[in-house]
């Protein structure tokens, strides 16, 4: 897995569905290492539902910069 990410976020996806997408087989442990590298596994992890969260909780308005 890379830590790049590749395509516009799907916000009824849960951060996990973002996170693997591409690499649907990522275990856990490979899910963490790639947060890590992207510094946002502890953010993440201090979710009340933690990577299982649905990632329309963070749209942005792309039109402010």
């Amino acid at each position: 897995m890379g830590g790049k990410v590749s395509r516009e976020a799907k916000t009824e996806d849960l951060i996990t569905d973002n996170i693997i997408h591409g690499n649907e087989g990522a275990s856990e442990t490979e899910i963490a290492k790639v947060s890590r590298e992207a510094n946002i596994h502890q953010f993440v992890c201090n979710l009340p539902d933690g990577y299982d969260r649905r990632a329309a909780c963070f749209r942005v308005d792309k039109s402010k910069g």
